[in-house]
């Protein structure tokens, strides 16, 4: 989808505006991830705790884990279940249904570009 030429050039001067101001000054100053704080399929299975949060971004990380490894979300979400988290196959499927419905049609864009392209050539 293209962006507005209206919309993109609010965007910019909203940028230059926050960058003259000096409110994007030490933006990457943060601290380095500590050694612990390594993300990796092990470090998200350790930190699944009873007391936990769960947000979305979680259970996209399970997703993403999961295309790589398969079999890594029935894990997860088991863990979760033991841990106390009943909802936790929703959650996941929900997100997972809204990846899929994003993927599908991205790779339903490219192969009517890329048919468009062969038609050309």
């Amino acid at each position: 989808m293209r962006v507005p030429d209206d919309v993109f050039a609010q965007i910019c001067a909203e940028m230059e505006a926050a960058e003259q101001s000096g409110e994007l000054d030490g933006i990457f100053k943060g601290e380095p991830r500590a050694p612990d704080q390594q993300t990796g399929r092990e470090p998200l299975m350790r930190s699944l705790r009873p007391d936990m949060k769960l947000y979305k971004s979680t259970f996209k990380k399970i997703l993403g884990y999961d295309i790589t490894t398969p079999g890594f979300a029935e894990d997860a979400l088991t863990r979760l279940e033991i841990l106390g988290c009943s909802r936790a196959r929703e959650y996941y499927e929900a997100v997972r249904s809204e990846w899929q419905k994003e993927h599908d049609a991205q790779m339903k864009s490219v192969a009517h570009g890329y048919k468009g392209q062969c038609e050309n050539e």
